[in-house]
């Protein structure tokens, strides 16, 4: 879609956020949810961040951006026991405002322990210094850190070195596991080491029974993509 038909004036109150599920594949069920924004104009037309993103960090509204997304997810999950994750940006990490404004959410929040908050594996890399001190400050709220978009880059692995409660294998790599025996023994190196560190680990753009099969077949127990869920507006149709 074209950016056109937002660019004109940028209103954070149209993203609404869209839920996909991680499932748990031992079990088949629901595990957690990625709350992911979008945008919605007057006539109910959807666009995907990439048509919209420019134009949030154009106007600075990055950081609001993310405290709209968090409010309208944690209150939704809030009346249900499932845990869920959202994205951090980069201003999110490298400004203080955000261990403040989730201390004030999380005041009252049912057991903050379902919180999950997602950082790209090489904006970790880039932010290591604010990261590593935002881990520290998440201990006393129990919120967990997930690196997404992980193992592409072999500086990747030092990361794993982090108290981060998970690591999300990036798309790109699962889709050439069928493929190519060599990524294979890649992603179950990464894979075993995240295990051995305790940490979850998921399978991600899982897109067909093949690649989840061979997912499976490395040892992941956690997985997500389109095979098993588009992002919808109300879980329940997951």
């Amino acid at each position: 879609m074209p950016i056109q038909p937002v660019a004109v004036e940028f209103d954070t109150q149209r993203i609404v956020p869209y839920f996909q599920p991680i499932m748990d594949l031992n079990t088949d069920n629901v595990w957690s949810y990625e709350c992911l924004a979008r945008l919605l104009d007057d006539n109910d037309n959807l666009f995907l961040p990439s048509d919209f993103l420019s134009l949030v960090e154009q106007q600075d509204n990055t950081s609001e951006l993310t405290r709209h997304v968090f409010l309208r997810s944690a209150e939704f999950f809030r009346r249900h026991s499932v845990p869920f994750s959202i994205n951090l940006a980069k201003e999110d990490i490298q400004q203080p405002h955000l261990l403040p404004f989730l201390e004030e959410v999380l005041a009252d929040y049912p057991n903050p322990g379902r919180v999950q908050l997602e950082v790209s594996a090489d904006l970790a890399s880039e932010c290591l210094p604010q990261l590593t001190e935002l881990l520290a400050q998440l201990q006393s709220l129990k919120v967990g850190i997930m690196l997404d978009h992980f193992g592409v880059h072999d500086e990747h692995e030092s990361l794993l070195e982090l108290p981060v409660s998970g690591v999300k294998f990036d798309g790109r790599l699962i889709r050439q596991l069928v493929i190519d025996e060599g990524r294979q023994a890649r992603v179950k190196k990464l894979l075993d080491q995240a295990h051995w560190m305790g940490m979850i680990a998921v399978a991600e753009h899982i897109e067909d029974a093949l690649t989840l099969e061979t997912v499976e077949e490395l040892g992941f127990h956690y997985g997500q993509g389109f095979y098993f869920s588009l992002p919808q507006a109300n879980p329940s149709d997951s």
